[in-house]
Parts: structure tokens; C-alpha cells; sequence
């Protein structure tokens, strides 16, 4: 005999707000994090979509690549200076 499963309906209903913080007027106003930011097209979409972004990859490579194609500025991390991460 074959097994059964039971299907689940997802409605999307549009945006609402997470939590109950002050300041969260429903606008939707968030920040996008990407840890494993990669090329950057996380990073390209919430610049589309007018939202903050906070863009993380280790490898360098990546990170070049991400730099060209958002336009984004580099912020030191760990106590590293700029130059150190660009050279």
C-alpha cells in the first residue's frame, strides 16, 4: 500500500510586522543580513527594494566581486585596518 500525505496551503498575505519593538510602525523598514554574502545578489536585490543590507563573506575573491557590482563600502572587521583587507 502507498503512503499518504497531507499537502499544506501556504497563503502569503503581505507584510506585518515581527514584534511588538518601539519604533516598529509596520512599514516594513528592515535590514537584510547576508552572511555567506557571495556575489552580492541578496545584497543588489534590498538595494532595489530601497532596504539597508549588511553584506558578510569571507573569501575574499567574493567579497571583490560584491564591491563591483553594489557599489558598497568597506568597514573594517576584527580590528583590521581598510588597507590590510584590500591588500
Amino acid at each position: 500500500m502507498g503512503h499518504w500525505r497531507f499537502a499544506t496551503v501556504v497563503e502569503t498575505v503581505g507584510w506585518g510586522p515581527g514584534c511588538t519593538c518601539p519604533g516598529n510602525d509596520g512599514s516594513g523598514r528592515c535590514v537584510v543580513l547576508d552572511p555567506f554574502g557571495g556575489s552580492g545578489t541578496t545584497t543588489l536585490v534590498a538595494m532595489s527594494l530601497d532596504r539597508d543590507s549588511i553584506y558578510i563573506d569571507l573569501n575574499r575573491e567574493y567579497a571583490e566581486m560584491a564591491l563591483e557590482r553594489c557599489g558598497f563600502r568597506i568597514i573594517p572587521a576584527l580590528g583590521r585596518s581598510e588597507e590590510k583587507m584590500l591588500s
